[in-house]
């Protein structure tokens, strides 16, 4: 079996373990207004997850889905909304906004954010490793990813379904709640964000593996950082950013475009690692969402 099949095969059996989704209808919310309407999917509509939002019936100009007050723009009539990592469940207004030709328009969609999936327990850090993470340069990094999971292309570059960037089940899952004693919080040291839980999947990876692109799009930083190590950031466009962290070696730099599967450096356990893994987070306009959503089509 090719590396590019065994991918693949990998990518079907996770995604069919964590999103097994063929779309009740009664998932699909729908308010009209004149000849258009806004149907929103709410079947993936939990902490760390997305609602997909589509405008139809009418031509309309520029307009976005707002939820809590987190815009995410429509393309070509449809908008990905990310679910925070830390929103409540329970029952939320989802905004649309519409420029048409009378103006500016705006539509509320009632939603229902449901639980949050278990995720299994942390890694815990060892000492010499929780201790680096009131570092200067830890604060200084996490900044400058943040930064780099803002900068998107307004261009798709890849729509899901994205493929795992290493072969295996994830051995940790998104949403765990990290595990450290006595140390300043990572969560806005790892990434810029707040909040205390595992921003990603985890796959076991022996040291010199390779790690491949989940996704076709634009290398946006390739480089060494304080709590993730040796790092790769893919701008996959619309918002959509792929991130993969501790690795050994970096075989792309940044600027580079790569295609999906392409190898972009090799697993390892640099930064604050626990044990050698290969760490991928998604990222959907600046916002953490679950990787496992985006293995099936959206």
């Amino acid at each position: 079996m090719t590396p590019r099949s065994t991918l693949a095969a990998a990518t079907l059996a996770l995604a069919t373990l964590l999103w097994p989704a063929p779309l009740p209808a009664a998932d699909e919310v729908v308010r009209r207004f004149g000849r258009a309407s806004v149907r929103a999917d709410v079947s993936r509509a939990r902490p760390g997850g997305v609602i997909v939002v589509k405008l139809t019936g009418t031509r309309l100009g520029a307009a976005s889905a707002i939820l809590d007050g987190r815009r995410a723009p429509f393309h070509g009539g449809r908008a990905l909304v990310p679910v925070p990592a830390d929103a409540p469940p329970g029952s939320r207004r989802l905004g649309v906004e519409i420029r048409a030709r009378g103006g500016l328009q705006r539509v509320a969609v009632p939603v229902v954010i449901g639980a949050a999936l278990p995720a299994g327990a942390a890694r815990l850090l060892a000492p010499e490793e929780a201790a680096r993470i009131g570092d200067e340069a830890a604060i200084r990094d996490g900044r400058r990813l943040l930064a780099a999971l803002r900068t998107t292309s307004v261009k798709l570059l890849h729509a899901p379904p994205l493929f795992a960037p290493a072969a295996g089940l994830p051995t940790l899952g998104f949403g765990a709640a990290l595990s450290y004693v006595d140390q300043a919080a990572i969560g806005p040291r790892f990434d810029g964000h707040y909040g205390e839980i595992h921003r990603g999947l985890d796959y076991d990876a022996e040291p010199g593996t390779p790690v491949r692109a989940p996704g076709a799009g634009v290398v946006t930083m390739a480089e060494s950082l304080a709590l993730p190590g040796l790092t790769v950031v893919v701008d996959h466009g619309q918002g959509l950013v792929s991130v993969l962290c501790h690795l050994s070696r970096l075989d792309v730099t940044t600027g580079a475009t790569v295609g999906t599967g392409a190898t972009v450096g090799l697993a390892g356990a640099s930064g604050i690692a626990g044990a050698p893994h290969l760490h991928w987070a998604l990222y959907l306009h600046g916002v953490a969402v679950d990787p496992a959503i985006f293995l099936a089509p959206i």
